[in-house]
């Protein structure tokens, strides 16, 4: 298996990279929310896939994730947009990063896209 392979096809034993940011960018579904001030969260995470060539997928929370290197040696940056509406988020986050810090053997930085705070996982 190549390295490439190895990045799609993740074993649930393996664990999380220690410079793994997870960057959880908050909205509103439906094309009636596009580019609303609260979508503002769903917008730099798109944004930000774009730049490292992420596409976004179905995950097992109830998200969609996109994952990438920030480049050559840099930190691998998990991006999740909830499938959920802002006021119901803490749902969908909160299993994001159960998933991502359960895995994780160092330490992770969070942020949640629309409330510019950052904070360690888990």
């Amino acid at each position: 298996m190549n390295f490439f392979d190895r990045l799609l096809h993740r074993r649930k034993d393996e664990v999380v990279p220690e410079n793994t940011w997870l960057v959880i960018g908050l909205g509103n579904p439906g094309a009636q929310y596009a580019g609303n001030r609260h979508n503002v969260g769903q917008m730099v995470a798109d944004e930000l896939a774009s730049r490292i060539g992420a596409t976004f997928k179905s995950h097992k929370t109830p998200s969609r994730v996109a994952e990438g290197f920030l480049g050559p040696g840099r930190p691998k940056l998990v991006l999740a947009k909830p499938n959920s509406y802002m006021n119901t988020s803490g749902g969908p986050v909160s299993a994001l990063l159960k998933f991502y810090s359960s895995t994780s053997t160092g330490s992770s930085w969070c942020t949640t896209s629309s409330t510019s705070r950052s904070t360690p996982c888990g």
